[in-house]
């Protein structure tokens, strides 16, 4: 099977550029209740993803930083604690499972390293638990 079957399109898809602004990363955090977010550049290619816990210890390393800083930093200025690394277009389920069952949603990237969207874990095991029920069915 392949894997882009399970794909929401970037189009879709709430990201944040590596410039923006720490205020507009936690407005989208809040507003859809994500616990992390894709960073891509400009040119469209994938840099990993930003959590509000990465914000939170960027704020306790800068104690020296007012609450205002939000307004200031930019997305590529914080440290992240890890990145939800992506998998190519052409990946192999196994990987794409393997990376799922880790993460709520696997970013994926062309050849060119060039985002291209996610795959939601909930994607997965709808299309896993549906299959299961029209086997049970049976």
């Amino acid at each position: 099977m392949n894997i882009l079957f399970f794909l929401t399109p970037k189009a879709e898809v709430d990201f944040v550029y590596n410039d923006e602004r720490i205020a507009d990363v936690l407005e989208k955090l809040d507003i859809h209740g994500y616990n992390a977010i894709p960073v891509i550049s400009r040119k469209g290619k994938y840099l990993g993803s930003i959590s509000a816990v990465d914000i939170v210890n960027h704020m306790k390393k800068h104690s020296n930083l007012a609450i205002d800083f939000v307004s200031e930093i930019k997305v590529s200025e914080i440290t992240r604690k890890k990145d939800n690394s992506p998998v190519y277009a052409n990946a192999k389920m196994e990987a794409l499972v393997t990376k799922a069952l880790i993460e709520s949603y696997v970013p994926v990237i062309d050849d060119k390293k060039i985002f291209i969207g996610i795959i939601k874990r909930r994607d997965i095991f709808e299309f896993c638990y549906k299959k299961y029920k029209s086997i049970e069915e049976k």
